[in-house]
């Protein structure tokens, strides 16, 4: 599956899991325990990062070779307060643990990445279902290897970022939901060379 693929699916998905959940509840309804208070919150869960190294492909497909990254798995955290029904700040990181690189079918290097940012995240409905979008500012870092015939690229970089992102709380109880998310991470300067896609599961806490 190409980044841009999955990039795709990935919007659909969050459409999908927005519309799901306005028709499955009410966003009026006042009775019942108070899910969108104000307050702080941490969330912990795990990951995958989905990396795109132009360059490697570039090389790749100027000499007809076939060229994939493995999906990164990691873990994701974030602490965050709710300010308004509607409206969270939180500071948010995805780490990915090292992932192959292959050319032709072989292993030919490997990749490691993470990303934290500040966000702001808004929320369409308030009830236990609160479908979200994010958007952030942060850094991110990464570093890979690959052999490709002769050429021999390399990556070890920070740089500026920014997220793009929704996804969906889903309430157990007052204090506990199941969250998951996607986000676009837009690198900008060196990074640039690399396009970076994160989902990501787990719990929050309310405090």
């Amino acid at each position: 599956m190409t980044l841009r693929t999955l990039t795709t699916a990935l919007s659909l998905a969050i459409a999908l899991t927005f519309s799901s959940a306005a028709l499955a509840q009410d966003d009026d309804e006042e009775s019942g325990p108070d899910f969108a208070r104000p307050g702080p919150y941490v969330t912990a869960g795990f990951n995958a990062s989905f990396l795109d190294w132009n360059t490697v492909q570039n090389l790749a497909d100027a000499q007809k070779l076939k060229y994939s990254i493995d999906p990164s798995y990691g873990f994701t955290a974030g602490v965050g307060y709710r300010l308004s029904p509607r409206l969270a700040v939180e500071a948010q990181v995805d780490y990915g643990f090292d992932t192959d690189i292959e050319v032709d079918d072989s292993k030919s290097g490997e990749m490691k990445s993470w990303a934290t940012t500040f966000d702001f995240k808004g929320y369409l409905l308030t009830g236990p279902f609160q479908p979200f979008g994010v958007v952030g500012l942060g850094a991110a870092y990464v570093k890979g290897a690959a052999g490709v015939d002769t050429a021999t690229p390399t990556i070890d970089e920070t740089g500026f970022v920014i997220r793009f992102g929704g996804g969906l709380d889903s309430y157990i109880t007052e204090n506990i939901a199941i969250f998951v998310d996607g986000s676009w991470i837009l690198m900008t300067g060196r990074l640039s060379d690399v396009d970076y896609a994160t989902v990501g599961a787990g719990l929050m806490y309310r405090f």
